[in-house]
């Protein structure tokens, strides 16, 4: 306890000192430095524990003797690029990216992977005091595979890894508190000085490495964007609490089915916590692997592009982005860490004025996406923001097929949000494609694919459950098969609720790949509210408002708006809807405003962000005429406005030229001043009587349709 103490104390101290270095001025840590063998000789002086980060030499084990380096490094691997240096007796080697110029001036910003080593890298040696760390037997696993990402291309970006000690007796040494701080004051530095990303910093170990990469992203959640432990016990509580602090940082992990350090039961009670509390958590088993994963981890396909495309700022859905069909209400989470200094969050690239905490509540598709304030530095906007979509389904979920295959893809409209890298290829003719989806109300809805062809001629049809073909589409040539393009909208009718299937059948001969498919919401689709009537009625020195619903579906609020001249309307006030009812419901709002000229409408927006808008009522504080249709003539849409002294059981007929009922209605509406929408749009053109009973008497208007 008491060197842990120490240490932690010196950490603190140096936290200040790593930073005395101007940003300008030459970094300690430069690609430059040559890599000097230790001469035992004539060893170097060991830097006081209050220096700050100094360059250093290469030490090997030679516990039992001069070991080859061929025995420490890959055959034909050359571990100079991996530049060494020490910082409070932790002495660390540091790879450089490959397009790293220290001198220019070019706006860079790099992301650095911190590398943890397992305890079977520890140092074996018995070097001078304070000193005896095997900086390059850390180098056995992971850094040669990291340095063929960097030459090729596909990483470009800082290694840092750090060297633990084995002591000459006692147990050996562990990622504690102490270095796991020296670890994150070495990326400080290297922030101010080395133009690091201070947002795009991952953690990844093995065994005990990995418990280092648990630890630190327990410790410093603001300071990793991800984390890949491999065979790595988790030691801390499994809790809403513990978990609360990093669920939003991706983590992606993996296990040995044959391991025993950890079982694999460990690794699935951690699975287990994340998906209750709707963690950011994924999980790669190989099955007959004991310890040893990493060789395998570091070869799965995402785990380049997981470690590129994540960033501090990019939102998590908590739970994961789902299936929600058109229209159908839905209240989802989002989240980044808690601890930075301050968020801004977007909705489709607008600020949203209230979002300022770690986490948002929505309830309508789009894109999320979000800034956080660290060190007095803000982030980029999300590199990968929230998209919440609606009907939409991955092509690769199919719950039967005949004939086609999964296969990896490429496609930026999909990475790291919804899919997991996965299309559906080799489709041709008479293959098929089922898939379960649940309709939320029916109706008429827009499909569209994503897909990929090198010819033109192929067709698809989407079937239901009966073979009833709903729709035709054709694919297009785009180029390639990882060429991506989606068709243009077209209509779908479902008139069945619920959970079904639908099938998407290849029709000609022509090869095609599909990566998703979406559903919309269509004009011809169920409006989300109809209006009854809107009724205003003076009381007072205000106005006294209201309105009725046959029925709502997926209605977020109602908007209240108040305009003199019936052009320019402004908001006065607001309402919380139903969501959701399938029976009449009376809503009410007072203004205090009473205006003899005032003019009143309702604007009901759901959860969709669109929006249906009622007729406009008149003031009733002045004398006006009882009865009257406006627009009159009309192209479809009209309103009868009707004054009433005291509430009234009004009947509406319309009947056309020749004396038929073409339509009829009955309602019972208060007092003051009312308007009926009265929909002639399917009508023929033509002149309509209206007759209006209430109150004992009949009154009669024509209306031309036109």
């Amino acid at each position: 306890m008491i060197h842990l103490t120490r240490r932690i104390l010196i950490g603190a101290c140096l936290s200040v000192l790593v930073f005395v270095q101007k940003v300008d001025a030459q970094s300690i840590i430069n690609p430059s430095d040559p890599v000097v063998e230790y001469d035992p000789a004539h060893p170097p002086t060991p830097p006081d524990f209050f220096h700050p980060i100094v360059k250093w030499v290469r030490t090997y084990n030679i516990a039992g003797g001069a070991v080859p380096n061929s025995y420490h490094n890959p055959p034909g691997w050359n571990s100079n690029v991996y530049k060494a240096y020490t910082y409070n007796g932790l002495a660390f080697r540091v790879r450089f990216p490959k397009t790293y110029n220290p001198t220019a001036n070019d706006g860079k910003k790099y992301p650095v992977i911190i590398f943890f080593h397992g305890q079977g890298e520890n140092d074996n040696t018995y070097l001078p005091p304070k000193m005896n760390y095997d900086n390059q037997w850390q180098l056995l696993q992971g850094p040669a595979v990291f340095d063929t990402a960097i030459q090729g291309g596909t990483y470009d970006g800082y290694v840092i890894a750090p060297q633990l000690q084995d002591p000459a007796s006692g147990p050996k040494s562990v990622w504690y508190l102490g270095i796991l701080n020296d670890v994150l004051n070495i990326v400080k530095y290297m922030i101010t000085n080395n133009k690091v990303d201070p947002y795009h910093i991952i953690v990844n170990g093995l065994s005990e490495g990995g418990v280092a990469c648990w630890d630190f992203l327990n410790k410093y959640p603001t300071y990793v964007c991800a984390s890949t432990p491999m065979s790595a016990p988790v030691a801390f509580a499994y809790d809403s609490t513990s978990l609360s602090y990093i669920k939003y940082t991706p983590t992606w992990c993996s296990q040995g089915g044959a391991d025993n350090h950890p079982w694999p039961s460990e690794t699935q009670m951690v699975a287990d916590a994340m998906a209750k509390y709707g963690g950011s958590f994924k999980e790669v088993i190989y099955p007959g692997v004991g310890h040893n994963t990493w060789d395998d981890f570091w070869q799965q396909r995402d785990f380049w592009p997981f470690i590129n495309r994540s960033y501090s700022s990019n939102p998590w859905v908590v739970r994961g982005p789902k299936t929600i069909w058109p229209g159908q209400p839905f209240v989802d989470t989002i989240g980044l860490n808690a601890g930075f200094a301050a968020y801004q969050w977007r909705l489709n690239g607008v600020v949203i004025p209230t979002a300022t905490s770690n986490t948002i509540v929505v309830t309508r598709p789009g894109t999320y996406d979000a800034r956080v304030l660290r060190d007095s530095v803000w982030s980029d906007w999300s590199h990968l923001p929230a998209k919440v979509k609606t009907g939409y389904y991955e092509a690769e979920n199919w719950v039967a097929m005949s004939g086609v295959q999964n296969e990896n893809e490429t496609d930026s409209s999909t990475i790291g949000t919804f899919g997991n890298g996965m299309d559906v290829g080799y489709i041709d003719k008479g293959d098929w494609i089922d898939y379960t989806i649940n309709v939320y109300t029916p109706g008429t809805y827009t499909l569209q694919l994503r897909v990929a062809a090198t010819v033109s001629g192929g067709q698809v049809q989407v079937r239901n459950s009966d073979s009833t073909v709903l729709a035709t589409i054709n694919v297009p040539a785009t180029g390639g098969f990882q060429n991506w393009v989606t068709t243009t909208p077209i209509n779908v009718t479902f008139t069945k609720v619920g959970v079904q299937n639908i099938r998407l059948k290849s029709m000609t001969a022509a090869n095609w790949n599909i990566n998703w498919f979406q559903f919309g919401l269509t004009a011809e689709s169920p409006l989300p509210v109809k209006f009854e009537y809107l009724n205003s009625e003076c009381k007072g020195d205000g106005v006294n408002l209201q309105w009725k619903t046959p029925q709502e579906m997926n209605t977020e609020r109602f908007s209240i708006q108040r305009s003199v001249d019936g052009i320019n309307w402004s908001e006065i006030g607001s309402v919380s809807a139903a969501g959701q009812s399938s029976q009449q419901r009376s809503y009410a709002y007072r203004d205090k405003l009473a205006g003899a000229s005032n003019m009143y409408r309702i604007v009901e927006y759901d959860f969709n962000g669109q929006k249906t808008i009622s007729t406009i009522v008149r003031s009733s504080c002045s004398a006006q005429t009882e009865l009257r249709l406006y627009p009159n003539p009309s192209s479809g849409n009209s309103a009868l406005s009707i004054l009433l002294t005291q509430p009234s059981n009004v009947t509406l007929q319309v009947r056309d030229s020749k004396g038929a009922l073409v339509q009829q209605r009955q309602v019972m509406l208060p007092s003051g001043n009312n308007t009926l929408p009265l929909n002639m749009s399917s009508y023929a053109d033509g002149v309509y009587t209206i007759d209006v009973q209430y109150n004992g008497e009949r009154k009669t208007l024509k209306l031309i349709k036109k």
